[in-house]
């Protein structure tokens, strides 16, 4: 059967064919439409992303001021560009925790080094349930290093007062020693 000479047969495969083909359009066109919305969708969470890392570092950064470790001028104006008033209270911690220093080195006895900790630790609570986490945070980590700062302190003191009295017994042993001979 020859379909390209009968009409019959002709104008049959042309209805067929053209719905087709028009259905086809607005099927690709609304994938088109979908996957360009998916595309911006997935532009939009990874630019989402970006800022997410950026504050994390920024963070991480104001907990180093907090601590008073060493930190850049360059990792001082990230942090800068980012949120301004973040640097501005990561340095006021830093300053708070070396006041804290200050007074744990001038108290007489653990029990006062303590309290003063402990106050140090109820101020940081005190702002993280006024609504100011971010700087009770801050605060909190200053506070935390100021009592590992003088932990290791007094150990290194403890450590060294044992040495010099174990020095003292050898160098009263030592000449208890040169007495008898």
């Amino acid at each position: 059967m020859r379909v390209n000479n009968n009409p019959f047969m002709g104008s049959i495969l042309k209805n067929v064919s053209l719905p087709m083909i028009k259905d086809k359009e607005p099927k690709r066109d609304a994938i088109d439409s979908k996957a360009s919305r998916e595309i911006e969708e997935m532009k939009r969470m990874l630019a989402e992303e970006e800022r997410y890392q950026k504050v994390l570092e920024a963070e991480r950064i104001t907990k180093k001021i907090a601590r008073g470790e060493y930190v850049t001028e360059a990792e001082k104006d990230q942090v800068r560009g980012i949120d301004a008033e973040m640097l501005k209270e990561a340095e006021e911690a830093n300053s708070y925790r070396k006041q804290l220093n200050a007074r744990l080195a001038n108290s007489k006895t653990t029990g006062e080094a303590s309290a003063i900790l402990l106050e140090g630790k109820a101020m940081a609570g005190k702002f993280m349930e006024n609504g100011k986490e971010r700087y009770g945070e801050l605060l909190m980590e200053a506070v935390n290093q100021s009592e590992t700062d003088y932990n290791n302190r007094t150990l290194e003191e403890s450590t060294l007062s044992v040495g010099v009295k174990a020095a003292k017994i050898t160098m009263k042993q030592s000449s208890t020693i040169d007495i008898r001979l």
